[in-house]
């Protein structure tokens, strides 16, 4: 006697954002690393000019593809596009695409524009767009 399932919608996107974060103070953060190592938090801020990376998955199709579950080893930009906005500015991004060193791991590399925080703020709006989608993702971060 066999057993079937109830067919069942399955929805497939060009992309699908998802960004890696880290605990500080007992809250969630965006995962934000400086090119020396460093991760920004509220005890190193971003500032304007900074080249940072993020880490997510999720970009989509890259321009060369990789045996499943292996390191690629190289760059692949991802064909789609993501933009980047730090308090309502756009920012440079730099790379979006494979990480090299892990599987199924992404990155973007971007500069932070200059900007202005309204007086009494310390926290900065990061804005992620994917436009092929209308993908939207929203963080706040420490920022000087």
């Amino acid at each position: 006697m066999s057993s079937r399932t109830a067919p069942f919608p399955i929805s497939i996107t060009r992309t699908s954002l998802a960004m890696l974060e880290r605990t500080e103070n007992g809250a969630s953060i965006l995962l934000v690393q400086f090119t020396d190592g460093g991760l920004a938090g509220s005890f190193r801020p971003l500032k304007s000019g900074d080249t940072v990376t993020l880490y997510l998955t999720g970009l989509g199709r890259k321009a060369q593809t990789f045996a499943e579950g292996s390191a690629p080893k190289v760059s692949s930009a991802a064909v789609e596009t993501v933009q980047i906005q730090v308090q309502d500015v756009s920012a440079q991004v730099l790379y979006a695409g494979v990480q090299p060193q892990y599987p199924g791991m992404d990155q973007i590399t971007v500069t932070i524009p200059k900007y202005t925080l309204d007086a009494g703020k310390s926290t900065a709006s990061i804005v992620i767009t994917s436009p092929a989608t209308g993908q939207v993702v929203r963080y706040e971060m420490s920022a000087q």
